[in-house]
């Protein structure tokens, strides 16, 4: 993913930013899935639904941030989106 991102320009080809995306949101997903395990030693549908919505959270952050189209107001609305979704999911179930 390192490589991916050093020796490519994602203006010439967009299909290698979406790559790195998607395999960071995997890698953030996999990680939260694994501290989760870790800690808790189970994973329940709470657990997933928090680490899914924080991992995609991170991806839009720094997706947006990279097309420079990331200022203070996008990033409170991103933040209390973000805090609106992780309230809903531990309330929900």
């Amino acid at each position: 993913m390192l490589l991916l991102a050093l020796f490519t320009n994602p203006l010439h080809n967009i299909i290698y930013a979406l790559l790195f995306f998607a395999a960071l949101t995997i890698t953030l997903v996999s990680v939260g899935y694994l501290s989760v395990l870790t800690y808790r030693n189970s994973l329940s549908a709470k657990s997933r639904s928090v680490v899914f919505i924080i991992s995609i959270s991170i991806t839009l952050l720094l997706m947006l941030r990279s097309a420079g189209a990331l200022g203070l107001l996008d990033t409170v609305a991103l933040c209390l989106l973000t805090v609106g979704m992780l309230f809903y999911v531990t309330k929900r179930t």
